[in-house]
Order: structure tokens, then sequence, then C-alpha cells
């Protein structure tokens, strides 16, 4: 009895550590946000009916995403851009009434540390990279010459903790985006950084998958016409593969 006993309470540890694991890579506990129900114009008032609660998991929830306990805060407010039915509410998506600023060191997930990457009208979307944005980052490297260069993908699905405007007079420029990265991965961009040039490349917001053994892009991809026609083949895989229901 006492040996099975002892059996049971491993199988519910177990149980329980298995269930913790499973959470935390489907991003922890679920938090609940508030979503748009409907369409609503700009510089319309915030209603109950225009918004609802969507559950979902903690580490995807954005940072300046509007709280189920902070509701009330945000009904009655003037919205500043458009909102689409579906869309999680910010709030930079109202005029007014949005909390004090974090600290950026709050906003850092634990375990993770934020590295800020230079980046320009390209790899910054025309200024349209907001933290909360789910991004790959990309480098291409000088390997033997100037010749034989190649660009890899470093790092997928990594998040964006906050992106800095050049000045208050391009609202729409970005200097600098921050990210969060495991230690690991930090020492990887900043060797990077430091050897050839790296781009942020934007993914769909509910996109967290990650592409096995991507291989690296060179001269011969370009100017070679099998590859090119390989690669273009693929896509024309994915994009049917995408169509199915």
């Amino acid at each position: 009895m006492a040996a099975g006993a002892l059996g049971l309470t491993t199988g519910a540890a177990l149980y329980a550590y298995t269930g913790a694991l499973r959470r935390e890579a489907q991003g922890g506990a679920r938090t609940g946000v508030l979503v748009a129900l409907r369409d609503v114009e700009k510089e319309a008032k915030l209603g109950r009916t225009d918004v609802g609660i969507r559950a979902i998991p903690s580490g995807f929830v954005h940072p300046g995403a509007v709280l189920e306990p902070e509701a009330e805060r945000a009904l009655g407010r003037t919205v500043a851009a458009p909102l689409v039915a579906g869309q999680p509410l910010l709030w930079r998506d109202l005029t007014s009434g949005a909390p004090a600023r974090k600290p950026l060191a709050e906003l850092v997930p634990k375990g993770l540390r934020a590295l800020t990457l230079p980046v320009d009208v390209s790899s910054s979307l025309g200024g349209a990279l907001r933290a909360g944005d789910r991004v790959d980052l990309l480098g291409t490297f000088v390997r033997a010459s100037e010749a034989d260069r190649a660009t890899v993908t470093l790092l997928q699905n990594v998040p964006v903790l906050a992106a800095a405007e050049v000045s208050a007079d391009s609202p729409a420029q970005l200097d600098h985006v921050t990210v969060a990265l495991t230690l690991e991965e930090a020492e990887l961009v900043a060797f990077a950084l430091g050897r050839g040039q790296v781009q942020v490349v934007l993914r769909h917001a509910r996109d967290h998958a990650v592409v096995e053994r991507v291989p690296e892009k060179s001269f011969a991809d370009i100017f070679e016409v099998e590859r090119r026609a390989a690669l273009a083949g693929r896509r024309t895989i994915e994009q049917l593969r995408g169509a199915e229901p």
C-alpha cells in the first residue's frame, strides 16, 4: 500500500510538472485581454458592445495590451486609430488614459535579456514595427572574401520589447528596436552585429512556428537558375499548403 501511495504521488507530481512544461512551451498561463468585437471607426467612443475578453498565453500578450482588469479605464475613451474586429486593444489605440509607461527592465520576461538593434527604414518596416511584434533576425556576412557573402537565419520568433523613434519630428522613422533574447542568443546577435548586417523580418501576429534547418543564401541562389527555380517551387508548395482547410 505504501508503495502504491508513493507511486500515485510520484505520478501526480510528474503530471503536474509536465503540465507546467507544456504551459510554458505554449506561452504560460492565460491572461484576459480586450479585443474588438467589431470594426470601430477612428474618433468613436469605445463602448461596452465594442469589445470583449479573450484569454491568450501570457507570454504572447503585447506589453501595451489593455488587460481585463483595466477594461473600465478603457471604456469611454476616444479611439485614436480604426479598430478591426478580432484585434487586441492596445493603450496606444486610445487617445488618452494610457497608464504610465513601465521601465524597460519590467518588460523583460524572466530568464531573458533585452538587446537593442540598429534599424533603418527597411528593417523597421517604414517605422511600422512596434512593441509586441514577433520578428526573425537574419544576418549577412562576408566569408572568405567580399565576393563570398551569405545570409543566414540567426533567430526566429523573437519578441520586440520596444521600438524607439528617431525624433518627435519624424514619428514614422525608427533608428533602433529592442528585442528579448536568452543570454546565448544575445551573444550570437552581439557577435553578428560586429561582423555584418542584421536584418529584422516581421512575422504574422499569431505565427509562432520555427522553421528547422533553414539553408543559407548566397550569390549562387541568385545567379544559378536551378537554385532560383527550386526556391520558387518550394514557395508554391507552401502557398498551396496554406490554402488547405
